[in-house]
């Protein structure tokens, strides 16, 4: 399986990149509110990280922009995690945002590996998530 899903085949955007496990440790401060989920399994263009509780399998997707996070339950592997939620339709349209990623890349350019595209400002201060911001 591929390590980046790039749902986007006629302009190549890749939407979010699986990684290999990380302690949620790299996540800073973020790392103390969702305690239980320890491993950090990918991340989206738009800045959701893909999180993992080992003991119960469960995964999850932190919204630092929203400051939240939503569990999306159990699931075998990381791969299973991937075909059932992160190549869902839905969460494309709703979470990583399919259409804008293109629209920002069609206008910034694409990401480098490990880039994400940031808002500015943030929407926590007022900013609109546009394109052109």
């Amino acid at each position: 399986m591929s390590q980046s899903a790039e749902r986007a085949e006629a302009t190549n955007v890749p939407l979010y990149h699986l990684i290999t496990p990380e302690s949620h440790e790299v996540l800073g401060p973020w790392a103390d509110a969702f305690p239980a989920y320890t491993v950090v399994v990918g991340y989206s263009s738009l800045g959701h990280f893909f999180l993992h509780d080992p003991a119960r399998q469960d995964y999850a997707v932190l919204h630092p922009f929203k400051a939240a996070g939503k569990s999306y339950g159990a699931h075998a592997s990381t791969a299973a995690f991937e075909a059932a939620i992160l190549r869902d339709p839905g969460f494309e349209a709703y979470v990583l945002r399919g259409d804008h990623v293109r629209a920002i890349a069609a206008r910034l350019g694409p990401l480098k590996h490990g880039q994400i595209y940031i808002p500015q400002p943030y929407p926590t201060l007022g900013g609109t998530e546009a394109p052109e911001t």
